[in-house]
């Protein structure tokens, strides 16, 4: 970024009401310009003058959401940028629209959820609002890195939901000490011996649920940056159950850790879960903040699941019981790409069934 530009946004950045404008200002000019095809105004315009303005501020936000629903977070991430820059004013979700559709469709069934790398809580809210139709449900979630944790904390007192367990721990495929790499929301974890003094302690499914009498799961959620199969290893007490009795699973895959060159049922993770007798879908979504509420939720086979492109990452589903999928919100497709993208082409990046 120029030296004059950054003096211009410095100037800005002194004045909260300036701040704020300019903000609706970027809103504004995104929703007019958008879809320039092959060009994200967003990553290229918009995002980093609120990252020049935002990233690194130690300043704690409160935004209040549909439903009365409510967060606490920094600014520290993408996903705190694209919610700073989201186009409405109450939004239903606070990051990815239709999986945040998704899970709640799931949730209210479910007894017992799991939620790895649970963040500051933007997924488990949602998910622990749903299981309050049920007084004994419960949200085991796990967040090692503390800031997050504690934000998560502050979540679930800020929304009054007593429903989420949540555990400052990992998880893995056993008890283990791992170590992050890389910052906030794009850390992965790496084993680390036990004498050492950085790190943070993880647990297997199988032994956390041995240890607190859980027998059964409903549900999985892991965003783990690549740690996702490690985790599910760790949880094949539950993956190996009947149809009726094993846990949907809704999982980030991304090309950075997993090499789907041969398609993604040839992944380490979908032949294992492929071989445990989970039938695979791709999630489309906007890995963002953007208003979604006429579309219904579009779900790709793993095997007409369209990869191309640089190196990105989506949300897929993993289910044994496909009726679980038999809803009026829940549409198949083929022959696209799970990234709703604005700038890209809409043949195969933008979603079919909407009615707005």
């Amino acid at each position: 970024m120029k030296a004059d530009m950054k003096k211009f946004l410095q100037d800005i950045k002194t004045d909260n009401e300036l701040k704020r404008d300019f903000i609706k200002l970027l809103v504004r000019y995104e929703k007019k310009y958008q879809l320039d095809n092959g060009y994200s105004i967003r990553e290229e315009i918009t995002g980093p003058m609120v990252d020049e303005l935002y990233l690194g501020s130690p300043e704690i936000f409160i935004s209040e959401l549909q439903e009365e629903i409510k967060f606490k977070y920094r600014y520290k991430s993408k996903i705190m940028r694209d919610f700073f820059l989201r186009h409405e004013e109450l939004p239903d979700h606070f990051w990815e629209p239709q999986t945040t559709k998704l899970l709640r469709i799931l949730s209210r069934n479910s007894k017992t959820v799991f939620v790895g790398g649970a963040y500051i809580g933007d997924q488990v809210v949602y998910i622990a609002k749903e299981l309050t139709r049920n007084p004994d449900a419960k949200c085991y979630a796990f967040e090692p890195n503390l800031d997050s944790f504690c934000l998560l904390k502050d979540n679930c007192k800020l929304n009054n939901f007593n429903n989420i367990i949540i555990n400052n721990k990992g998880l893995w495929y056993d008890n283990k000490k791992l170590a992050f790499v890389g910052n906030d929301s794009h850390a992965f974890s790496k084993e680390v011996d036990y004498l050492e003094d950085e790190g943070f302690d993880a647990v297997s499914i199988n032994n956390y649920c041995l240890e607190n009498n859980i027998f059964e799961i409903d549900l999985i959620m892991l965003d783990l940056e690549g740690g996702e199969l490690n985790v599910l290893k760790g949880a094949d007490n539950f993956l190996e159950m009947s149809s009726k009795k094993a846990p949907t699973i809704i999982f980030e895959i991304h090309s950075s850790y997993v090499n789907w060159k041969n398609g993604l049922q040839k992944t380490n993770i979908g032949e294992y879960l492929t071989e445990k007798g989970y039938f695979l879908y791709s999630i489309r979504d906007f890995q963002s903040n953007y208003p979604m509420q006429g579309c219904k939720i579009e779900l790709i086979p793993a095997e007409t699941t369209i990869l191309d492109g640089p190196k990105h990452g989506f949300n897929m589903i993993a289910v044994k019981d496909e009726s679980l999928l038999e809803h009026k919100h829940i549409v198949f497709c083929d022959n696209l790409s799970p990234k709703l993208l604005l700038h890209r082409d809409k043949k195969i990046h933008f979603p079919l069934h909407c009615q707005n």
